[in-house]
């Protein structure tokens, strides 16, 4: 009997992961991170911090390649940890094609300096992340290549750091 409690535990484990598709695996890379951006890419957590620069507003970027991967029908999960939190600060996320064209993209102002997990529902505004449909260039279908991740702010000269772990594609 214990034997078929511990087969149904595990069935129903698996099921639960095979409803996830990891975005971040060990074939993601990082490229062109923007100037004076530190950028650490390690077992699917991606941190960026540098300092914002005496401009009115900075901002913080990267791509980072991935295996490709159709998001149509899916919603994107990603936990965001912002080290600390100011007044304007805006995270987009982008999923982009193979030829850099948007497959989507979002983009929060304001998040709270706490880890959260936020799960978008592609192609609608999932709050506090609006869906911005003007930039979207690529079909729905069309596998994403690359996603694309900035942090800005509009205070001058303050350290700025953000992690982004746990992303995925659930069902």
């Amino acid at each position: 009997m214990k034997l078929l409690s511990v087969i149904a535990a595990l069935c129903a484990a698996a099921a639960l992961t095979a409803a996830e598709t990891a975005v971040l695996d060990a074939n993601a890379t990082v490229k062109n991170p923007s100037k004076g951006t530190t950028v650490n890419l390690k077992d699917g957590v991606l941190t960026m911090s540098g300092k914002s620069g005496t401009a009115k507003y900075n901002y913080q970027f990267t791509r980072v390649a991935v295996t490709p991967v159709v998001t149509q029908g899916k919603k994107f999960s990603v936990t965001i940890e912002p080290a600390d939190s100011f007044k304007g600060d805006t995270v987009y996320i982008k999923g982009l094609d193979a030829k850099g064209k948007e497959v989507f993209s979002y983009v929060a102002y304001a998040l709270p300096a706490e880890k959260k997990t936020y799960v978008l529902d592609l192609g609608k505004t999932t709050s506090p992340f609006r869906w911005l449909d003007q930039q979207i260039k690529s079909t729905p279908e069309t596998p994403v290549a690359y996603l694309q991740f900035f942090h800005g702010r509009a205070t001058q000269n303050s350290d700025m750091k953000v992690t982004f772990s746990d992303i995925k594609l659930v069902d």
